[in-house]
């Protein structure tokens, strides 16, 4: 929870380089979770936020190019 939370303030102060950093560890997890996970509800509460995070990435790493 705090590396999303850092990853939105990161984000409205316009630091895309380190929220690009943060959304990747999250990927990261979801990843991990995706894989390992033995209990599918484990699965699904961290995974619906997948589609989220790689917004936030893909947005910020546009925003750098810009």
């Amino acid at each position: 929870m705090k590396v999303y939370f850092r990853y939105l303030v990161l984000f409205q102060i316009g630091d895309f380089k380190r929220t690009v950093r943060d959304t990747e560890h999250n990927l990261k997890i979801c990843d991990i979770v995706g894989n390992y996970a033995e209990n599918e509800e484990d699965k699904k509460e961290i995974l619906q936020y997948r589609p989220y995070i790689l917004r936030m990435n893909a947005v910020s790493r546009a925003c750098i190019m810009r």
